[in-house]
């Protein structure tokens, strides 16, 4: 869930075949609109006035993609424009972090989407993570865990 304006969104994933962000409005607690969003939205995020969606991806009977999992810059009317395709992310100090950890590709890809002006950048450590499961950030300084 995230908040923004006065409004909460929250992601409504339906078990891997939901498409919908339901805006609620915090003065009254009414829904304002559900958005039609990619599928399988996850997490949300509001960094520095601006909405970012997570999508897991739609799934094949095989268990393979067949929409790949990625990170959405989110309109508040529900337009969604991709940034990068990803499968766990977290919001930082000024960016939104992210792992594309999917188990179809032949490597992990480790990045970042800068709030300001979502521009996005890989990132290379000396010593990654084979497996990575999950991505947090410190919210005071930034630190990626």
């Amino acid at each position: 869930m995230a908040i923004q304006n006065g409004k909460l969104y929250v992601a409504n994933s339906g078990y891997g075949s939901g498409n919908t962000v339901t805006k609620i409005d915090l003065a009254n607690f009414t829904v304002d609109a559900t958005l039609d969003v990619p599928v399988n939205p996850v997490e949300i995020f509001s960094v520095h006035g601006q909405l970012y969606l997570g999508c897991s991806g739609e799934y094949n009977d095989d268990y393979t993609y067949k929409v790949n999992p990625a990170i959405y810059a989110l309109a508040t009317d529900g337009t969604a424009t991709k940034l990068v395709e990803a499968t766990i992310s977290a919001a930082g100090k000024d960016n939104i972090y992210f792992i594309d950890n999917n188990y179809y590709k032949t490597e992990v890809t480790y990045g970042r989407i800068s709030a300001t002006d979502q521009k996005v950048e890989n990132l290379i450590f000396d010593k990654p993570v084979v497996y990575p499961c999950a991505i947090a950030t410190n919210p005071q300084n930034g630190d990626i865990y």
